[in-house]
């Protein structure tokens, strides 16, 4: 099976690696930018630390509707 997504591992020894990070594949066109490989990480890379660090499912869907209900009214 193949696997699209990676964990981000950093050249050396940064804070960056505790941050559960994915990386995000190189790009050439505007188009890739959607496809699943390249918009998840990229999606996931910038929601809060304390979004990614949720170990439950229950309180991490808690936290992200309350992150985006958030946003969206913020503006």
């Amino acid at each position: 099976m193949l696997c699209l997504l990676h964990n981000y591992v950093p050249g050396g020894s940064l804070r960056s690696i505790q941050s559960s990070l994915l990386s995000v594949p190189m790009h050439k066109l505007n188009f890739d930018t959607r496809s699943f490989h390249v918009a998840l990480p990229t999606v996931w890379n910038s929601l809060p630390a304390d979004i990614r660090a949720c170990i439950f499912y229950g309180s991490f869907i808690h936290q992200l509707k309350s992150f985006i209900l958030i946003m969206l009214f913020s503006k």
